[in-house]
């Protein structure tokens, strides 16, 4: 849940009142993910197709907004809740309701029960020799150490749970962190969080160290996560709010200006590179920080990122991250997706209602990348539904059991409690 204490000083919201526009900022991080996903799949026929795919590419960098929310509202979470009863208990089994049901079926799907239905029939499908390949791994997988396998290893099948890993990693941790040290000091220790894994990635870089390993390992990618710290805690002093507004004003034009312009001048913004792991990787996550910080103070934008469709799909981003991976590259054998040597189910049903085989043109491509995009976005809000109705939501129901306890001493006010 999203939730926003009064705020210190403006007295703007009550306590404990939900904040549905971070639902919608998780719902944009989720989108950003699955286009860039979507965007790989294509094989574009021209310039202009290929600067639009360069464009949609840009959507890896979700995983970043995701990390600056994951930091944001689980140190609000443990911050509020510090000095209760039950402290470790309640939040370590909260996010095992919440994470593990739905993570371990999907493992246990993949590695158990589809091997076992489709062993001598997909024997040289290219998704399943992917999902065999991948399959003596299992245990990397079940441990959340994707990001060390993918490090080791280079991508394999469902290579996108590493940041599920890195997640993982910072819940596991930083309870203990926040538990241990005075707000002052937790912003202290997240700022040289944030500036720790830059100097990392800069020492890796120039010791040439495989850019995959820089992408993925946690000590790599734990700056957005400390960014989101810092907010939560400094947006939980006396003036926090107008303190990160001003750093949000000036950090979003200029960070948003630097992202545009490394985008030209490289030709597109992918997640490897020197740039890219160093300065590129800070630039993002400053920009999506300041993005949160003028969600939570705008009304307008807070308006926007409240739309029904985003907040539906921030309230299902989990599965649908973990679903999409797998239903992007299976909807994309059925499509041309801009190359007419394809095979595509859009070109044979107009060859079928034509009487006779149609030349592909530039509109038939079109068509076929709309069908190729509405199926696979249908198909992975849908089992993301499935499984919130199913599965997610029954184990949700058992977060009563772990309520957080009030803090035996008062902090100082809070503005902001995820």
């Amino acid at each position: 849940m999203n939730r926003v204490a009064g705020l210190s000083g403006s007295g703007n919201a009550p306590s404990s009142t939900h904040l549905p526009a971070l639902d919608g900022l998780r719902g944009v991080a989720v989108l950003l993910v699955v286009i860039c996903h979507i965007s790989e799949q294509f094989y574009p026929p021209n310039v202009a197709a290929r600067c639009l795919q360069a464009v949609a590419f840009v959507g890896w960098t979700g995983v970043d907004l995701f990390f600056v929310l994951s930091g944001f509202l689980i140190t609000g979470i443990l911050f509020d809740a510090k000095g209760g009863s039950g402290y470790f208990r309640n939040f370590y089994a909260r996010r095992t309701v919440r994470i593990f049901p739905l993570y371990y079926v999907t493992l246990a799907i993949l590695y158990l029960l589809l091997p076992a239905l489709l062993s001598g029939r997909a024997n040289g499908d290219r998704l399943f020799q992917a999902l065999m390949q991948s399959q003596p791994h299992w245990a990397w997988y079940g441990a959340y150490l994707v990001d060390v396998l993918i490090a080791w290893k280079g991508f394999l099948f469902a290579g996108h749970f590493w940041s599920l890993a890195v997640e993982e990693h910072f819940y596991l941790v930083w309870p203990f962190l926040v538990y241990s040290f005075s707000r002052r000091r937790l912003v202290s220790l997240s700022l040289g969080l944030f500036v720790a894994p830059l100097i990392l990635r800069a020492v890796m870089v120039l010791c040439h160290a495989a850019p995959t390993a820089i992408y993925v390992l946690t000590p790599c990618r734990m700056d957005g996560l400390a960014l989101g710290a810092v907010l939560a805690l400094t947006l939980r002093s006396p003036q926090g709010l107008q303190t990160m507004l001003r750093f949000a004003r000036f950090a979003l034009p200029a960070a948003g200006a630097m992202w545009f312009t490394l985008f030209v001048l490289q030709g597109g913004w992918g997640q490897y590179g020197p740039i890219q792991q160093t300065l590129g990787y800070l630039v993002t996550e400053v920009f999506y920080g300041a993005v949160l910080v003028m969600t939570l103070a705008s009304t307008g934008l807070a308006a926007v990122m409240s739309v029904g469709p985003l907040r539906l799909l921030g309230k299902i981003s989990y599965a649908v991250y973990v679903f999409h991976g797998f239903l992007v590259a299976l909807c994309a054998r059925y499509f041309a997706l801009g190359a007419v040597s394809r095979h595509s189910i859009v070109f044979s049903l107009i060859d079928r209602l034509a009487g006779a085989p149609v030349v592909p043109g530039s509109f038939l491509l079109l068509l076929d990348a709309i069908a190729y995009l509405a199926l696979a976005l249908g198909l992975s809000v849908g089992m993301a539904l499935l499984s919130w109705y199913a599965l997610e939501l029954p184990c949700l129901r058992l977060k009563r059991f772990f309520p957080y306890g009030k803090p035996a001493a008062a902090e100082p006010p809070a503005e902001i409690a995820a």
